[in-house]
């Protein structure tokens, strides 16, 4: 009896370090791009959560506006992400100055995550303009969407509007907000690398009725880079001043949604409040 006893005690103990061994390996999956295994051990399972997405959401191009970490600190990078979701399942990506790579896109409906030919993401939200993605890594990128990405505009031609051409005054307190591009209007052969090109301006602080301290990203020869700046109206516009960077902007039109800035035989930004 004694020796049933303890052949029946070993024979639970094995069983349960083979499942112990057995919930460890399928608790993880190997990321691709030859990175750590990622552990999904507590990620959602179907029904979990009914926000799911789908590839018909994402078609059409996204170029990277923004990147942070999760402890919501704003990260510089010059490797800006470029995604375009064309014939159904396929896409076309490309990571700052690298040739661009065409696969297959998929979505893992159990947990959000998207494989865009050679990357892995997780989708955090999708609206009609906007895309957040995490990485996987603790990086989340904002992607915006574009019928245009920035690095097809250099060298084409352009028709500026007509209907752009007094600058107007304004006030400080108007422009307060933050402001992303979302189309620019260009003169022939005015904007070649290196041009500095304004992506969004963020206009935090009022110092005083002409002057307001904020943040400005903008790209240099496919480099993004987020500086703190300081701007101050002018008699028919603004200046924004970021370490060596300096523009004068006139504007055009500004109200509660559109803000038209630049000058109209150059560059114009044609942007929105967010």
């Amino acid at each position: 009896m004694i020796t049933k006893l303890c052949v029946t005690r070993k024979t639970v103990a094995l069983l349960c370090v083979g499942t112990i061994i057995s919930t460890c390996l399928f608790s993880q999956r190997v990321k691709r791009k030859g990175t750590e295994p990622i552990d999904i051990s507590k990620q959602k399972r179907p029904g979990a959560n009914s926000k799911t997405f789908t590839i018909a959401q994402l078609a059409g191009k996204w170029q990277e506006i923004s990147r942070d970490s999760k402890t919501n600190i704003t990260l510089s990078f010059t490797d800006t992400i470029f995604l375009n979701f064309v014939d159904g399942n396929t896409v076309i990506t490309k990571q700052g100055n690298e040739t661009t790579m065409k696969g297959e896109a998929t979505i893992d409906a159990t947990n959000n995550e998207l494989v865009a030919a050679a990357d892995v993401y997780t989708i955090v939200s999708v609206t009609d303009s906007l895309l957040v993605l995490d990485n996987q890594e603790n990086i989340l990128h904002t992607l915006k969407k574009t019928d245009q990405f920035l690095y097809e505009t250099f060298g084409k031609k352009k028709t500026v509007s007509a209907n752009y051409k007094e600058p107007i005054s304004v006030i400080m307190a108007d422009l307060k907000g933050k402001w992303v591009v979302y189309k620019r209007e260009a003169k022939p052969g005015t904007v070649n690398p290196p041009s500095t090109i304004i992506n969004y301006v963020n206009i935090l602080n009022i110092t005083d009725e002409n002057t307001a301290t904020g943040e400005i990203t903008f790209y240099q020869s496919e480099k993004s880079e987020m500086l703190p700046c300081t701007i101050k109206v002018t008699n028919a516009g603004f200046n924004i001043r970021a370490e060596k960077y300096n523009w004068n902007l006139f504007v055009y039109k500004l109200d509660q949604h559109e803000l038209v800035f630049g000058e109209t035989d150059v560059l114009l930004y044609f942007a929105k409040r967010m």
